[in-house]
C-alpha cells in the first residue's frame, strides 16, 4: 500500500492501551505514511502501565511523564489533550493517530479534523461509538492483533447499547447482528452545512483548475473523486450521507454538473469563478467589488475562510463559552493573510465580513466586541 500522508504524528494513551498491541498497530501506521514522532502519555509510577517499559525501547517511543496528583482524575488525557492542540497548531502534522478506548478523546479527534488534519483511530471493540466515528478511520485492536480474524470493523448499533446496559440488571437477550460502518445512515448535509466544509471545497477547486485533461473548465467527475480517493484519503465524502459523489457535488451549491460527451462532467459555476478571484487577479484590477460578496460568494475563498477560523481558534477564550475578543482576532488575521483587505470583498470593516459570511456570532460586553465560531 502507498504512503497517504507526510508526517503522522502517534499519541498513546497508556492508561486505555496494552503494550501488547503496539507492534501491530505501528506496523498498520507506517503502511499509511511516515511516522514522524511516537510518544505516550501516562504517570510511570503506576505498576499498571510499567508493562510498557520494554515496548518504549523496542519501539522507540518518547515517554512523558504526566503526575497524577489526585487519584481518579484524567490528568494523563489532559496532558494528550495540549501535547495535541501544540502539535496541531505548529503545521507540522497532518495526521494523527490517537491509539486510546477512551471516549474522553471524541472532542480532541473533532477538533483535529477542523483543522484539516486526518484523524486515525485505534482502540478495542468496546469503544464507544461517539469516538469511533469522530475519526475519519477507526482501527479495532482485536483485529489487528488476530490478522485472521475478519477485518471488518464493527460499529454497535444502538439497540445493541441498550442491550449492553441492561444486561448488568437482567438477563441478556439475544443481539441483532451489527452494522458495519460504512452501512450505518447519515442525514444528508444541507448546502449551507457543506460550504463550512472549506477543505473539501478548498481541495474540489484546486483539483479542477490543476486537471490537465480539463476541456473549457470541465472535468470528468469521476477523474475528481478518484484522486480524492486515491492521494486524500483524509477526506470521506460518505459522511455526508449522500450516495451518489454526483448528488454530494451538486448539493454542495457551488459546481455545475452535468452531461458533456456523453459523460457526467463538473466545474466551478461561474458566479463563484469570478467572484473568488486568486490574488493576482485582485491586484491587477483596479476596480473593487461594487456589492459585497454574498454568504455563499464569502464562503468560496478558502484563505479567507481558514485565516478566519485560525484567527479565532488561536485566541484565548473570555469564558467557557468560546467567546474571543474580536479586537485581537483582527490582528492575527493579518498574520495569516497579509494580504487581506475588507474592500476586496466589498466592505469597510473586517466585522462586517465576520457577520456575513454566516460561520460566525457575535456579542458586545462593557463595550467589548467578542466572537466566536458557530458549532456546525
Amino acid at each position: 500500500m502507498s504512503s497517504t500522508f507526510r508526517n503522522i504524528a502517534v499519541l498513546i494513551d497508556a492508561d486505555n492501551t496494552s503494550a501488547q498491541c503496539i507492534a501491530p498497530v505501528l506496523k498498520k501506521i507506517a503502511t499509511l505514511g511516515h511516522i514522524a514522532c511516537k510518544k505516550i502519555y501516562g504517570d510511570w509510577r503506576d505498576e499498571h502501565i510499567r508493562g510498557w517499559q520494554a515496548a518504549l525501547l523496542t519501539h522507540a517511543i518518547e515517554p512523558m511523564q504526566h503526575f497524577a496528583y489526585v487519584k481518579g482524575k484524567n490528568t494523563t488525557d489532559i496532558g494528550m489533550v495540549i501535547e495535541a492542540m501544540d502539535m496541531l497548531h505548529d503545521g507540522s502534522y497532518d495526521a494523527f493517530c490517537l491509539i486510546s478506548s477512551d471516549s474522553d478523546f471524541t472532542a480532541l479527534a473533532l477538533r483535529i479534523r477542523k483543522q484539516g488534519a486526518a484523524v486515525l483511530g485505534f482502540g478495542k471493540q468496546s469503544t464507544v461509538p461517539a469516538f469511533v466515528q469522530a475519526c475519519d478511520s477507526f482501527y479495532y485492536l482485536e483485529t489487528l492483533m488476530n490478522p485472521a480474524a475478519p477485518a471488518t470493523e464493527i460499529l454497535p448499533t444502538v439497540q445493541t447499547v441498550v442491550n449492553q446496559t441492561a444486561s448488568k440488571v437482567a438477563v441478556p437477550t439475544t443481539l441483532s447482528k451489527p452494522k458495519p460502518i460504512e452501512q450505518v445512515s447519515q442525514k444528508r448535509w444541507s448546502s449551507s452545512e457543506l460550504q463550512t466544509q472549506t477543505h473539501l471545497i478548498g481541495l474540489l477547486n484546486k483539483l479542477l483548475k490543476e486537471n490537465p485533461q480539463a476541456k473549457g473548465n470541465w472535468s470528468h467527475l469521476s477523474y475528481i473523486i478518484s484522486q480524492i480517493k486515491q492521494h486524500h484519503k483524509n477526506v470521506k465524502l460518505e459522511k455526508y450521507g449522500y450516495a451518489k459523489s454526483s448528488d454530494l457535488i451538486r448539493a454542495i451549491g457551488l459546481y455545475d454538473v452535468q452531461m458533456v460527451d456523453n459523460t457526467l462532467c463538473m466545474r466551478l459555476k461561474d458566479s463563484a469563478a469570478v467572484l473568488a478571484p486568486t490574488q493576482q487577479q485582485k491586484q491587477a484590477s483596479s476596480t473593487l467589488p461594487s456589492t459585497p460578496w454574498r454568504a455563499q460568494q464569502l464562503r468560496c475563498d478558502t484563505k479567507l475562510l481558514n485565516s478566519l477560523r485560525r484567527a479565532v481558534a488561536s485566541q484565548p477564550h473570555y469564558d467557557d463559552q468560546r467567546w474571543v475578543n474580536f479586537g485581537v482576532v483582527g490582528k492575527r488575521v493579518k498574520d495569516y493573510y497579509p494580504a487581506f483587505c475588507p474592500s476586496d470583498y466589498g466592505y469597510n470593516k473586517l466585522i462586517d465580513i465576520v457577520k456575513a459570511v454566516g460561520l460566525f456570532e457575535t456579542k458586545t460586553v462593557d463595550s467589548t466586541l467578542y466572537v466566536r465560531l458557530i458549532k456546525a
